[in-house]
């Protein structure tokens, strides 16, 4: 129609542009699969392909999602999916969907895993007295902005007082607190209390049901092997240990680096291998990992070129090759790895953490972002050759760690090489997870970690961890940062 529809009367969309509604109605497409499926707020049968004006609250739009990363200030009021506040026009903060189905102050259903920009006045008023009972009043809130048993917090700095933020996924609880924590959301909690909890849950934690998962925290204990040559290992961020070469890490730079892989000495950290990589490009190599390839019983390693820091990449690439022959010393050969790239499902993602599993031969990706960070898998293992597949977003983790002065953000990952170990690792500290029989990785990384107490924040930014390929143990390195010996260091 040509006029201003009112409520239940079409249509209000034409060539892409909705017209004013009249009293308080809003434009609503009908789902033109399924003749049963009607229009929100409508009864009646109506027209398939048809638009209905639908009832509305003036006071709180529609849920709209035009994307993720489309720059600074691009989203407007109940728009995402926002990464940062930032994100958001002027006024506006970024909040996530936390599982209660509801976007303060917007119309319409939130999907899963989303964050929307709204206006902060549709949150509850800050209250920071302190209560025993758990109260939900939003997230970026600022410092010192919510009391005891207050939510979402992403960092200790958000807490007033002692209290720490408290990341509740997997446990249902938050100690000292009465209430159900909401899905994903992080609260205010006593230090104290917080530790009595995690050290009576970790146990639990630590069961499966094949019996496989140890009876207490592994890797209680830090030694120093040796150190690096820093001025060729300037900015190692990813670490596996060798298959083939059991006695050896491979490690690789960060970005602003040539296209390199190189091997240490696991016992004390000597530079016993350096290849260049051709063939491919580099943008942003940001960790490595084992796994299977074309021949069977070859192990390949996985180059994750992944890093997006202006989240701009329209593809990402992990480039994989044959565990190499340590037979011809440093520079010995070029090698031409075969790429895989990876489109994300909702734009750009920066990202550091990325794995192999050697169960089922999927690919992970671990976001990298305060809060909550999405996981990303493809659907179906890497075949031969170059190939392109889309990623699918399967859940999301939080880091449980106290804010460190790089961010409290996701840095790697490694899993063993049974495929039942997994450790993610942040610039604040370390997680352990057992993985069931039959649990998949997404499962496992959406319980409640285990702190690994032995892990000290490297005084570079650490990024780099790895398992020793008999499982007795872990590996970590930092970046140079302009150091000319790095330590590495064996856990115990």
């Amino acid at each position: 129609s040509n006029g201003n529809p009112e409520h239940c009367q079409y249509s209000c969309w034409t060539n892409g542009v909705p017209f004013a509604s009249q009293g308080g109605a809003s434009c609503c497409k009908r789902d033109d699969a399924d003749d049963d499926d009607f229009a929100a707020g409508t009864s009646g049968g109506g027209s398939n392909n048809n638009n209905y004006a639908t009832p509305h609250n003036d006071t709180d739009p529609w849920l709209e999602e035009p994307g993720n990363g489309l720059g600074e200030g691009m989203l407007h009021l109940c728009q995402g999916d926002c990464d940062y506040d930032v994100d958001c026009a002027e006024g506006l903060v970024c909040w996530y969907e936390d599982g209660s189905g509801k976007v303060p102050g917007c119309s319409g259903t939130p999907r899963e895993y989303w964050e929307y920009c709204i206006d902060p006045v549709a949150l509850p008023d800050k209250n920071v007295t302190h209560s025993n009972t758990l109260v939900d009043f939003g997230n970026d809130l600022g410092a010192a902005s919510l009391g005891h048993c207050q939510g979402d917090c992403d960092h200790d700095i958000d807490c007033v007082g002692d209290d720490i933020c408290f990341y509740a996924d997997g446990t249902g609880v938050v100690p000292g607190c009465g209430g159900t924590p909401t899905r994903s959301w992080e609260y205010c909690a006593d230090p104290n209390t917080v530790k009595e909890h995690t050290a009576a849950i970790g146990k639990e934690n630590l069961n499966s049901t094949d019996g496989y998962c140890p009876a207490t925290l592994p890797y209680d204990g830090r030694h120093k092997l040796g150190s690096v040559d820093g001025t060729i290992a300037n900015e190692i961020s990813g670490m596996v240990n060798g298959h083939r070469n059991p006695n050896v890490l491979y490690v690789h730079n960060d970005r602003n680096n040539d296209p390199m892989l190189m091997a240490i000495d696991k016992s004390n950290g000597r530079m016993v291998g350096n290849w260049a990589l051709g063939g491919i490009t580099h943008i942003d190599y940001e960790d490595i990992s084992n796994g299977s390839g074309p021949k069977a019983g070859v192990n390949y390693l996985h180059l994750c070129d992944i890093g997006d820091n202006p989240q701009n990449r329209g593809t990402v690439w992990i480039h994989r090759l044959p565990e190499p022959a340590l037979t011809g010393g440093l520079g010995a050969a070029t090698f031409y790895p075969q790429t895989l790239t990876l489109i994300y499902p909702d734009g750009p993602k920066n990202a550091e953490s990325c794995l192999v599993d050697p169960l089922s031969g999927i690919i992970y990706i671990i976001q990298k972002t305060s809060g909550t960070s999405k996981i990303y898998r493809t659907e179906m293992p890497w075949g031969d050759g170059d190939e392109t597949m889309n990623l699918k977003m399967v859940g999301a983790v939080k880091s449980t760690y106290k804010e460190s002065r790089w961010g409290n953000v996701f840095t790697g990952i490694d899993i063993s090489p049974n495929g039942r170990d997994v450790v993610l690792l942040s610039y604040g500290g370390l997680d352990y997870r057992c993985r069931d029989e039959n649990e998949s990785i997404e499962d496992a990384l959406g319980r409640f970690g285990l702190h690994v107490p032995a892990y000290v924040e490297e005084p570079q930014g650490g990024e780099a961890i790895a398992f020793s390929s008999d499982m007795t143990g872990l590996y970590s390195c930092q970046e140079s940062g302009g150091w000319s010996k790095v330590p590495l260091y064996r856990y115990p």
